[in-house]
């Protein structure tokens, strides 16, 4: 512990921040998978379509978009309307996950393949994250699940649609 605030010294007048910061790299090392999942919500939350374009595998992107700015540019779309509906994501809590069934994950990969050039045998594993969100329209609080999808590609974590 002791080399930890060595290499990242912390000030006490920023001591919540820098531990709300370290929670955040925690989740993120330990669970990559949740991690995904905290990036997209938080983007959801802030508007960032750069930040949640950038969780998508580059395979996929390249299928459905010219590119990476096209589906940024995309996404900020939704966000304006999402503005122009006075809609937001006030806050959310990830529940629980659940893997993906060798069958669902058998014909996700055959998608992955037939739809993004993703070759089956990179798919490694698949999740199902639930996550508790809650809303804000028209100045009406509302409360709901949202599913995310994150796939193992390559040992790597991506959002999926």
């Amino acid at each position: 512990m002791y080399l930890f605030f060595k290499i990242f010294p912390l000030e006490l007048s920023n001591l919540a921040e820098n531990l709300i910061i370290v929670a955040f790299l925690a989740i993120n090392l330990l669970d990559p998978a949740k991690g995904v999942v905290n990036k997209y919500m938080t983007g959801m939350k802030k508007l960032d379509a750069e930040k949640i374009a950038r969780l998508y595998p580059e395979e996929l992107i390249e299928k459905r978009y010219d590119d990476l700015d096209e589906l940024i540019d995309s996404l900020e779309e939704t966000f304006e309307e999402f503005e122009d509906d006075d809609y937001s994501v006030t806050s959310y809590k990830i529940r629980e996950y659940e893997k993906l069934s060798e069958d669902e994950l058998e014909e996700l990969a055959e998608t992955l393949e037939s739809s993004y050039d993703i070759d089956e045998d990179d798919l490694k594993e698949a999740r199902k994250y639930f996550v508790f969100v809650k809303t804000d329209e028209d100045g009406e609080k509302n409360l709901g699940y949202r599913t995310v999808t994150v796939i193992k590609v390559r040992n790597k974590w991506y959002l999926y649609y």
